[in-house]
């Protein structure tokens, strides 16, 4: 019988280990992380150059709002598979080094792939698909908020009448919903275990699909919050820089002093933004690693997440599979959990 996980332990321990493990997880995505942030500074100076250019030159009315094309969802849906393959190298450590099977790395520059690396970016775009298929599925109207023109009607085109798209979006999210859920230990499985086998990583959460499911709405809740408290700040310092940027700059338009501050406010914002995902993207892959350790190796990677833990487990709480009391630990093992709670060694 497979041991029950802790929805909150899960979320809690996630967001953790992350935060106190930065400068690992900086060493193992330094390289993807700037590579990725120079195609988007490239797609951004490429793509709306002559917008800056016109907010510089103080011409009104310069910002408003772009019309999306195909080109722009090509370039995006494009941007995001490279993201993922640039990231698998620093994932795939990272899982094995949660799990025990390697060693923390030194130095301050890690990147390399091989066919561990190449199966794991393989089921990322799986993954991706999912969600993927889901915005294909949107009902017209809201495809067209979400897409613009972009998107063909799926629905008119397969001649499916308007009152029944909504109720087969609605099936579809729960189907979505399902799936996200089962695949979230696939992704650690491939990189701990290297091997794409999917009918194994959606058979993973049987039994604790729902603790899984509570996990994720407990771990986006934190996350949400975290990320409102860090709009606030951000909100705070762009008033702070924007007002200092126009008065050196000696601004007195109206209007173009609004423009500039604009400017000024959307590069602050991309770099916490950016910086934000990327912690968010880490705290992400460290769930799913949890749960699948949680599962496929509980009595060693259960004991990185009590530890990880600040909230008192009730000793009958604990996963037993043995018939012994887990709580009672030789000394060698508690010792696999290293000072910085990096990951067991």
């Amino acid at each position: 019988m497979k041991p029950k996980l802790r929805s909150g332990q899960l979320a809690t321990s996630a967001l953790g280990l992350t935060a106190r493990n930065i400068p690992l997880i900086i060493r193992l995505f330094l390289f993807p992380a700037l590579a990725v942030l120079a195609i988007e500074v490239i797609y951004l100076v490429t793509a709306f150059g002559d917008l800056w250019l016109a907010i510089l030159q103080g011409d009104a009315g310069a910002i408003e709002a772009e019309a999306y094309g195909p080109s722009y969802y090509l370039a995006d849906g494009a941007r995001y598979v490279i993201s993922m393959i640039l990231f698998a190298p620093g994932t795939v450590r990272l899982s094995r080094i949660i799990a025990g099977d390697i060693e923390p790395p030194g130095g301050f520059w890690h990147f390399s792939f091989g066919a561990r690396e190449w199966r794991y970016a393989i089921a990322s775009v799986l993954v991706a698909a999912v969600s993927w298929i889901f915005f294909l599925a949107l009902p017209g109207g809201l495809s067209e908020f979400v897409f613009g023109n972009f998107m063909p009607d799926i629905y008119a085109l397969l001649g499916i009448p308007e009152g029944m798209e909504v109720w087969i979006f609605l099936a579809l999210l729960i189907g979505m919903v399902w799936l996200s859920v089962k695949l979230i230990p696939y992704l650690p499985m491939v990189a701990i275990e290297n091997r794409l086998d999917i009918g194994r990583g959606l058979g993973l959460s049987f039994g604790n699909f729902w603790n899984i499911f509570g996990a994720l709405i407990l771990f986006g809740i934190i996350l949400i919050g975290l990320y409102i408290a860090l709009m606030i700040i951000v909100a705070i310092v762009i008033m702070i820089a924007a007002f200092i940027g126009i008065m050196v700059a000696g601004i007195e338009d109206s209007t173009h002093a609004a423009e500039v501050g604009t400017m000024i406010g959307f590069a602050i914002g991309f770099v916490a933004g950016y910086g934000f995902s990327a912690f968010s993207a880490s705290a992400t892959f460290v769930l799913a690693a949890l749960v699948y350790l949680g599962i496929v190796r509980p009595t060693t990677e259960q004991d990185l997440i009590d530890k990880l833990d600040d909230t008192p487990i009730n000793p009958e709480d604990e996963p037993d599979p043995d018939g012994q009391d887990s709580t009672k630990k030789p000394e060698s093992e508690a010792g696999q959990v290293k000072a910085n709670d990096a990951a067991p060694q």
